[in-house]
């Protein structure tokens, strides 16, 4: 998908390409880049970078598109989780610099684990920086900016470089300027990377999930009997959907499915040939074959056999 002059990636096939195609480059990384005006200031300061830009919001990917529009191939989006996207897409020290730029503090207790000091995020990006790599957060909250100080000094990869107040730099975001003008302190936090780390990959090889069902006969009104119906192993989570049919007998199962905190809502492709049924994650989707990707087809596959008599 082209937005503008630069490229909304598909994530698990596009990352590694643009990595190869720019390893003589330093690699930076925005989370949360909102309007996109930090990370075209990053494409502008630093010529010999490649940007890559990570957003849960698709209005802030349209919104930077706009600011984007004249920077090339030197700024890159994705769709998507950061905590995840960091972890599947990009392998160990692969980045150079990682900014957030005023997180939000998520301050209630049932939405502590979005913030950046929760779960195995530190390890994610100490797996993924360069040693001598760093992460930089400005906020103004002193509270969350005090807890992200104690988590990452006390980590055992990282170093606190500074935890500067009102540094002037050489930008100030939308946000920045708010803060700014209601009299708050700014909060600037560095951290290095000083020395190795790896951390556990959900996806370990590929990303194809299908399989061939010795079937006949499949119908809609058949696997419209699977809607409703759970699975589950360990944190991985599926539940089947809706069922449609196209013309050419090509049914389409909905199946929303969940990994810990990271959710798809994804659809089987069910492809019926001469002697046998193609199952298969519908490409329009670019789903991640993720375990609770394959527990689902695994759970479709024993209901699609439990049926193979079907005429």
């Amino acid at each position: 998908m082209m937005l503008a002059d630069h490229v909304l990636l598909d994530p698990y096939s596009d990352v590694s390409m643009v990595l190869r195609e720019n390893e003589d480059k330093k690699i930076m990384v925005e989370i949360g880049f909102g309007n996109g005006e930090f990370l075209a200031f990053l494409a502008d300061e630093h010529m010999d970078f490649v940007c890559f830009g990570i957003e849960v919001s698709k209005k802030c990917i349209q919104k930077a598109s706009k600011k984007l529009k004249n920077k090339g191939e030197k700024v890159y989006l994705m769709l998507g989780d950061a905590k995840f996207l960091l972890r599947e897409c990009f392998l160990d020290e692969t980045i150079d610099h990682i900014y957030m730029n005023f997180p939000c503090p998520w301050p209630k207790t049932k939405h502590e684990k979005r913030r950046v000091t929760s779960g195995d995020f530190p390890d994610v990006l100490a797996s993924v920086l360069k040693i001598g790599g760093i992460f930089e957060v400005v906020t103004d909250d002193e509270n969350y900016a005090i807890e992200i100080k104690e988590i990452f000094s006390s980590h055992k990869i990282f170093d606190c470089l500074c935890h500067n107040l009102n540094e002037p730099r050489k930008i100030s975001t939308k946000y920045e300027r708010k803060w700014k003008k209601e009299g708050k302190t700014i909060h600037t936090l560095r951290f290095i990377k000083t020395q190795k780390s790896t951390t556990y990959r959900m996806i370990e090889e590929g990303n194809e999930v299908h399989a061939v069902i010795k079937i006949n006969g499949l119908t809609r009104d058949v696997l419209s009997k699977i809607k409703g119906i759970c699975g589950a192993n360990g944190p991985s989570r599926w539940r089947f959907g809706d069922c449609f049919e196209s013309s050419d007998r090509i049914l389409l199962l909905e199946v929303a499915v969940s990994d810990g905190d990271f959710y798809q809502q994804i659809y089987f492709r069910l492809i019926p040939r001469k002697d046998d049924l193609l199952v298969k994650v519908d490409p329009a989707v670019k789903a991640f074959a993720t375990p609770s990707v394959k527990g689902a087809l695994e759970d479709l596959c024993g209901f699609l056999k439990s049926n193979s008599t079907l005429k």
